[in-house]
């Protein structure tokens, strides 16, 4: 988009069709982005999702991927129940949990959230010097109905952290 202005719709946000009109995919765009801000994906990772994971068979991949259809076709995190992906960097954990995200969302309306641990134990420390609460961080949290702490136990952790 050239200076902001959808070539699909001249910025209306609306297309024309012979039957009425229809919400320019410009809006929808606008939806995800403003969903993925709320559920605090990283921008590196907006673009990953289930239907682009490259599943490696050596790495168990395939089963991974079944359970997590498992899980997500499930009433498993009403109970609270949820995964724990484990495995060396780079095998494509933070992809599967970004995707399982997405799907939630996709599939059932359901906004969750993603924090990298490091930087929700940065928040909840920096909070203490009076800049947000510490409470409202934690029942951002503990409120969510999927969430997502990517690199849990990967962290060095402080004597305050622990």
């Amino acid at each position: 988009m050239e200076n902001n202005i959808c070539p699909v719709c001249g910025g209306l946000g609306w297309v024309i069709r012979k039957n009425g009109v229809k919400k320019c995919v410009c809006k929808y765009s606008e939806i995800t982005e403003n969903i993925f801000n709320r559920m605090n994906i990283p921008k590196r990772y907006r673009d990953k999702d289930l239907s682009n994971f490259v599943p490696d068979p050596e790495a168990g991949h395939e089963f991974i991927l079944m359970r997590i259809e498992d899980y997500i076709n499930s009433d498993d995190y009403e109970k609270g129940k949820g995964l724990f992906l484990v495995g060396s960097p780079g095998v494509g954990k933070t992809h599967l949990a970004i995707g399982i995200l997405k799907e939630f969302f996709r599939r059932k309306g359901i906004v969750g959230l993603f924090y990298d641990t490091r930087s929700l134990l940065f928040k909840l420390k920096s909070s203490f010097d009076g800049s947000s609460s510490a409470r409202e961080i934690l029942e951002e949290v503990v409120d969510t109905p999927i969430l997502v702490l990517d690199d849990l136990g990967s962290e060095r952790l402080s004597d305050w952290a622990r």
